[in-house]
Formats: C-alpha cells, sequence, structure tokens
C-alpha cells in the first residue's frame, strides 16, 4: 500500500478509487473544481479544514485517516479546536480526540498558558464523561506540580453530572 503523505495525495487517492471526476465531486461538495485541483495537486498546502472536510465526508474517507493527517499540517489553535470539536460530534474516540488534543496543545499561534486555559474551558462543555477527563489527562502533562492537575481533576468530577 502507497503511504498518503498529505491531504492532497488523501484526497486524489480517495477520488479515483471511487472513479470519480473533479466535477462530480464539486457537485456533491460546492467546492470549485479549480480549488479541489489545487489541492490534489499540492499547490494548497494547508488547506482550511472547512474546505477539505466536506470532501472528505463525500468520498468517504475514514475520520481517523483524515484527521491524522490533517494535524499534521495544521498549527494553527482555532482550526484545531474546531476540528476537535468535530471529532467529539462524530462520536467517541479517546484516541482521535488525544491526538487533535495534543496538536492543539502544540500550537504555535498562542503561548502554553494560554492554549491549555483554552482546552480547559472547552473541556467544560464537553458532555460525555470519559471524553472531558481524556481532555483533561492532556492538560496533566503540562502541568509542573501534581496539585495543579488534583485541583483540575476535582474541578472536572465535580462539575459533571452522574
Amino acid at each position: 500500500m502507497v503511504q498518503i503523505l498529505s491531504i492532497g495525495e488523501l484526497i486524489h487517492t480517495y477520488r479515483h478509487k471511487q472513479g470519480m471526476a473533479l466535477s462530480q465531486l464539486t457537485t456533491l461538495t460546492g467546492i470549485h473544481k479549480a480549488t479541489i485541483s489545487k489541492i490534489e495537486n499540492g499547490e494548497v498546502r494547508r488547506p482550511e479544514y472547512a474546505t477539505i472536510q466536506p470532501l472528505a465526508r463525500a468520498l468517504n474517507v475514514p475520520l481517523k485517516e483524515f484527521i491524522e493527517l490533517y494535524v499534521t499540517v495544521e498549527r494553527r489553535a482555532e482550526p484545531l479546536l474546531r476540528v476537535l470539536k468535530d471529532v467529539l460530534q462524530q462520536g467517541e474516540n479517546a484516541a482521535l480526540v488525544r491526538t487533535v488534543g495534543a496538536a492543539f496543545l502544540a500550537s504555535t499561534s498562542d503561548d502554553s498558558y494560554t492554549l491549555v486555559e483554552q482546552l480547559h474551558d472547552f473541556s467544560t462543555t464537553v458532555e460525555l464523561k470519559t471524553m472531558r477527563l481524556t481532555l483533561y489527562q492532556l492538560n496533566r502533562r503540562l502541568f509542573s506540580r501534581p496539585w495543579h492537575y488534583a485541583i483540575l481533576s476535582e474541578r472536572v468530577i465535580s462539575g459533571l453530572p452522574d
């Protein structure tokens, strides 16, 4: 099996596997043919998530494969937070949540403290207890003292319904 190294290669590979023309993909997604072509040819190295997510869905690209590749090229916190929300909406997948959360915390767009705070704030909105705790465990690695994590965990647990 050929290793796919870019988002463009991924889209191109799945489109060809399905025998789909660019015009067909355009019809399914509403994304202009030229834009899809530029993504596939590597002219757009870091396409916006809002652009490639409908392409991946239309081509039935497995979420895990698509997201794991996307987080290798996206380094901005805001788009990564959108990806994290999407992953959580798609269902319970702790490993993928950890992957995206770790990419978010490694973002180059903000300092570590701000990113930890943003992830903490976001985590409080996550309804599924196991996914909320998964996100808090990511923050644990960034705390220098165990009591920081103990306080954070207590906030998580006390704020959760049984």
